[in-house]
């Protein structure tokens, strides 16, 4: 059947704005049977909850969004439909399909789907770990500047935790962004755990896209078409949708400091922030022992990423397995050395050889 991805943005600068995004996508959800009991909890929320027809991906800031946003249009081409708050263009298109969805242009996380007889949709989202997302929130929203006399001048983070003022302002950052995920009055661990089929850790954002490809197999499996090259030049139409600059680990230079770092940590626990990106990464881990253990022959391409052992250790303990870049780097290794020693043969039958010329 046909599934819709309407993707949500909320960020907070002044005043709230929303983008609301619409992706026509094909998927399907396999069956599966005799499931191990560790695993009971998270398929019975996954056969239950995520065959609905509809994937809402209500985005949180800094935390890799913009390349998950770049990573969709590239994976679905044509199918991408960009609609700014107060567009009715989508509209139409949802009411011509069988499945008479509405589209609810802003705050579209709390729509009452029941009265509108309409399944709940499947939430995925992206995350980071606080620590590192506060800083970087800081440093792009509010830009560390501040007017003194007829000039501006930039406030480091480092210089700008122990000031009270911005403090409060980081305070405003961190729980405005946990509060994206849900309505008022409602359990922020319960609707994670309940609502959201996977959330994609910054710091695993690879493996995390295609384990969400695994999840709904059929995911924008029709020919893209043609469309314009998002901004960081990821050009859709091809089979691969790549994320180099997402490759490696983020890393942000003012949270080297211990006494910094836990400045950071007193704010991210009081607005419980810290305590959602934990629920965040046992949903991921949940999932990523879910497909490897239950779905791996449906998924083989999840064996190319190293396992996220020290990612998931404070959560779930993730079965031993070796990824195939391991597999190959061992084989590299092997043939090295193989090579090393007959290199190594052949100079000492060249010694030999020649001192019986000599």
């Amino acid at each position: 059947g046909s599934v819709f991805v309407w993707v949500e943005h909320e960020r907070m600068f002044g005043s709230f704005f929303a983008l609301v995004m619409l992706i026509q996508v094909c998927a399907t959800v396999d069956e599966n049977s005799n499931i191990p009991s560790e695993f009971h909890n998270f398929y019975t929320t996954y056969k239950t909850r995520f065959q609905t027809n509809v994937l809402l991906y209500n985005r949180l800031g800094k935390t890799g969004s913009t390349s998950m946003m770049d990573w969709l249009k590239c994976k679905c081409g044509g199918h991408f439909h960009f609609l700014q708050p107060n567009q009715r263009v989508v509209t139409p298109l949802l009411l011509n399909r069988p499945q008479n969805i509405e589209v609810i242009a802003n705050h579209g996380r709390w729509v009452n789907w029941s009265k509108m007889h309409l399944p709940k949709p499947v939430y995925i989202n992206t995350c980071r770990n606080p620590l590192t997302r506060l800083p970087s929130h800081y440093n792009q929203f509010f830009n560390g500047r501040q007017r003194r006399g007829n000039k501006l001048v930039k406030v480091p983070f480092a210089e700008a935790i122990h000031q009270p003022e911005y403090v409060e302002l980081l305070q405003s950052f961190s729980r405005t962004t946990h509060q994206q995920l849900f309505a008022d009055g409602e359990n922020p661990k319960e609707v994670i755990e309940n609502e959201y089929l996977l959330f994609i850790p910054l710091e695993e954002f690879n493996l995390g896209v295609q384990l969400l490809s695994c999840m709904y197999p059929g995911l924008c499996s029709q020919e893209p078409q043609s469309h314009p090259p998002p901004r960081n030049g990821i050009r859709p139409g091809g089979s691969v949708c790549p994320l180099p600059h997402l490759n490696k680990r983020p890393h942000n230079s003012s949270t080297e400091e211990e006494e910094v770092v836990q400045r950071i940590a007193r704010i991210v626990n009081d607005t419980g922030e810290m305590e959602g990106y934990r629920t965040m990464m046992r949903r991921f881990c949940e999932a990523y022992e879910y497909a490897t253990t239950i779905k791996l022959q449906a998924c083989p391409q999840l064996k190319m990423f190293d396992p996220p052992y020290e990612l998931c250790f404070p959560y779930i303990n993730i079965t031993q397995r070796e990824s195939n870049n391991n597999n190959i780097d061992n084989s590299k290794n092997q043939n090295k050395q193989k090579t090393m020693k007959q290199q190594k043969k052949r100079n000492k039958n060249q010694n030999k050889r020649k001192k019986r010329m000599g």
